[in-house]
């Protein structure tokens, strides 16, 4: 059969746009940084958490000094602050006296987590509130968990802590809970359980829902591989199961409006997965050559950090992609010097920082810490 040439145009016109369709960015997702980052001061080991609050941006890690761009060190234990347009250090030192792993902000204040039990001279048992501009510990804030904290979000009043914990404060919080983000003091309501550790928390902004990341393979009871989700008032297990979801998953983020989550799959999966939250089905996933180590949404796009490379590119470690279709943007395509690569992630209208284990990105030279202003 001879098929009329006019139709076969037509049908050809139909499969470009749709796989133009597929591979365009959305366009109402924001703008990504200039790739090429700033050179400015970093640190002399592991960057494990990064936190934009205003213009500080505080990293912490495992590490005993901050590095300036001509090599010189000034001592900082295990956290440390800069000048997000600079990079300047900022002169406070608040050291922290085991690793930090964990940090958050409201834009005013920062909270820290982790394995430490002092910053400073302040007695803090693995959570901290600090003044971002001046350092300062707050003294009344005490969460007092009896094993370590990887996991922190801030919303309005409350704090979503997750961790390898049983107590905060002497009484039973099981890895997950919700603390009043001034004083620390737990939720009496809320009771969530999870039997290994929360590696990663994001709270809804659109609905009281709490979403996990971690080793866990049940909540409360209910079977959740890896992502899961609970209320952000009760800790009770509610809404779907995230279809292929995996454990472990070293993070998770939320959209905006709250129809989507992203997850940073570890592992064997070694991938950055999208749901949506209503029905929990996956709607698009990648694959790196290494654990997706750590995950950020920022306007409508999903920055993604990870080891070894992505699609037999070795020299790249972190990647930003439409939030709703997948779609890489391949104009932000930094490249990284070192193997285990980017471990932390922040955005936001102010630009995109990362920290992990690297020394050199794209020919700057970037101390376990990196800025890529808008």
């Amino acid at each position: 059969m001879v098929v009329p040439r006019r139709r076969i145009v037509v049908a050809l016109t139909v499969l470009i746009l749709l796989l133009l369709a597929a591979v365009v960015r959305d366009p109402v997702a924001a703008e990504v940084p200039d790739p090429q980052p700033e050179a400015g001061w970093g640190v002399n080991g592991t960057v494990r958490a990064t936190a934009i609050a205003g213009d500080v941006v505080v990293v912490g890690g495992s590490f005993s000094a901050a590095v300036a761009p001509n090599g010189a060190t000034t001592p900082r234990q295990n956290l440390a602050a800069f000048d997000r347009t600079t990079g300047a250090l900022l002169p406070w030192r608040a050291d922290a006296n085991y690793t930090v792993r964990a940090l958050t902000t409201d834009g005013t204040t920062v909270w820290v987590g982790g394995e430490f039990t002092r910053i400073g001279d302040v007695s803090v048992q693995r959570g901290a509130r600090l003044d971002p501009v001046t350092g300062e510990v707050d003294r009344s804030f005490v969460l007092g968990a009896d094993r370590v904290v990887y996991a922190l979000d801030v919303r309005g009043s409350q704090l979503f802590v997750g961790g390898s914990f049983i107590a905060l404060r002497g009484a039973r919080h099981v890895r997950v809970a919700q603390v009043d983000a001034a004083t620390g003091e737990p939720s009496s309501q809320f009771r969530g359980i999870a039997n290994a550790p929360v590696l990663g928390v994001a709270a809804s902004p659109t609905s009281d829902v709490l979403y996990l990341a971690g080793q866990f393979s049940r909540l409360n009871g209910v079977d959740r591989a890896g992502i899961g989700a609970v209320s952000a008032t009760t800790g009770a297990t509610t809404g779907p199961s995230f279809s292929r979801s995996v454990r472990p998953s070293l993070g998770v983020d939320v959209s905006d409006d709250g129809s989507r989550i992203f997850g940073a799959g570890g592992g064997q999966a070694n991938s950055i997965s999208a749901w949506t939250t209503g029905d929990g089905a996956r709607r698009w996933a990648m694959t790196a050559m290494g654990d997706v180590q750590a995950v950020r949404y920022y306007d409508g796009d999903v920055y993604f950090g990870f080891h070894e490379g992505f699609r037999n590119d070795t020299s790249v470690r972190l990647l930003v992609a439409d939030a709703v279709s997948g779609a890489l943007d391949n104009s932000f395509r930094p490249s990284f010097n070192q193997f285990w690569g980017v471990r932390a992630i922040d955005a936001t209208a102010g630009g995109v920082v990362a920290g992990g284990q690297f020394t050199w990105v794209s020919g700057t030279r970037a101390n376990y810490y990196v800025r890529f202003m808008p």
